[in-house]
């Protein structure tokens, strides 16, 4: 709750409405349980003796974790507190303490830059790279991946300028982690460091006094310290969040005051509210199409369907220029139960990731077709280092053994993670 931001907040508090009830009703009867019973016949030397167990048996866990996934304790990036308390009957506080540390070392790094070694950037003829980051977004479906229902018919139909990549996966099942990840030149380890994403690809950007860069999003900025990757989306030269947006087609109107200022070559981030939970909130009525499937699953494809509808929007400003536009989930989504939930799973981390290409980009940048060698997106950095003409400055690993990072800070291959629904 402490890295999301309000409006996210309080869409998902309504979906656990009735766990919330419960929860209130079960500490109201704790509560008097102790009051009339617990505190008249208390053993104080036995409350002694479990204090000392509660205290030194968590403690021991902790240790033997660490020592057997070879953690060193003293580079932990996460709250000590947090760890400790995820081994005691308090784990549900360790996430809040684990979150608010994060947030704390966000403000700590807010105003130191990253230094780059000399380098060069090598010109090409390339006007515009956008980025659209889609949310919540899985690869199943759209319809472009293999979905029957047709859930992407405007992108379907650009797929002779399109390079697909069929089996990307993100680097975590939760934004915060994956647009961290997608961004700045860290993958997925058991150090995860908010200091490391000061090493980020607008940062670089920046550096090369030739790209104009810029962030656009229709999802809430409360303030710079909410997101554990606020430290590079603030570096961005020119930046405008939509919060009071209810579609994301209201980014369009900011989208085309960037492309016709004065700049000659621009980086640009779009940031969609996209698929994210509640769907049924993400489109306008006249995006309700589907009904041959359950109720989740409909609204669901009708926000890919309005998802498509946008980044068509967005491709349409550039077919006159020499443009590209990468498109590229956060993450996916599983199905349990009646909702669409994040869940560290394989239907989680497995997104869509193309690339399209205007006519008039240089067939030196120019790929067609479909790759269907497994990727991360950890590997946008990569490519849009290449595609900003940038030399000298080493690759970012490949993360080839497409590790994920999980919602604990914890690693899993994609090969050992459950299937999902």
């Amino acid at each position: 709750m402490l890295t999301t931001n309000t409006s996210e907040a309080w869409e998902m508090a309504q979906e656990y409405v009735g766990a919330l009830f419960l929860a209130f009703f079960y500490f109201i009867a704790l509560y008097h349980c102790i009051k009339y019973k617990f505190f008249k016949t208390l053993d104080y030397p036995i409350l002694i003796i479990g204090f000392i167990f509660a205290i030194a048996l968590p403690m021991r866990h902790l240790y033997k974790e660490y020592k057997h996934t070879g953690i060193d304790y003293r580079l932990i990036n996460s709250s000590k507190l947090s760890n400790y308390l995820k081994n005691t009957p308090f784990f549900s506080l360790a996430p809040f303490i684990e979150a608010k540390d994060f947030l704390d070392q966000t403000i700590q790094f807010k105003n130191q830059t990253f230094d780059y070694p000399p380098f060069k950037t090598k010109p090409n003829n390339i006007e515009n790279i956008i980025v659209v980051i889609g949310e919540s977004a899985r690869r199943d479906a759209l319809s472009l991946y293999g979905n029957i229902t047709k859930t992407t018919p405007l992108i379907d139909k650009r797929i002779n300028q399109l390079y697909i990549y069929d089996q990307a996966v993100s680097p975590a099942a939760f934004t915060n982690a994956s647009i961290s990840l997608l961004l700045s030149k860290q993958i997925p380890n058991k150090n995860f460091s908010i200091e490391k994403n000061l090493d980020n690809i607008i940062s670089l950007a920046n550096q090369t006094n030739i790209w104009e860069t810029y962030w656009l999003s229709t999802q809430e900025n409360i303030s710079m310290y909410v997101n554990m990757f606020s430290m590079i989306n603030n570096q961005a030269k020119n930046k405008n969040w939509i919060s009071n947006a209810i579609y994301d087609e209201a980014i369009i109107s900011e989208y085309e005051k960037a492309l016709t200022d004065n700049h000659k070559k621009r980086l640009i981030f779009i940031h969609l509210q996209g698929s994210h939970p509640v769907c049924s909130k993400r489109y306008p009525d006249g995006f309700k199409l589907f009904a041959d499937n359950s109720t989740t699953i409909n609204e669901y494809n009708n926000s890919i369907y309005y998802t498509d509808f946008v980044i068509d929007k967005l491709i349409q400003k550039l077919e006159s220029t020499s443009s590209m536009l990468i498109y590229v989930s956060d993450h996916g989504l599983s199905n349990i139960g009646t909702k669409m939930v994040h869940a560290t799973n394989k239907k989680g981390v497995e997104v869509p990731f193309f690339i399209w290409y205007s006519d008039f980009v240089s067939q030196d940048f120019k790929k067609k077709g479909r790759d269907s060698t497994p990727i991360s997106t950890t590997n946008l950095y990569n490519i849009l280092m290449e595609y900003l003409g940038i030399e000298g400055i080493k690759y970012k690993d490949r993360n080839s053994k497409l590790e994920v990072l999980t919602s604990e800070f914890t690693i899993l291959q994609y090969k050992d993670m459950e299937d999902g629904q």
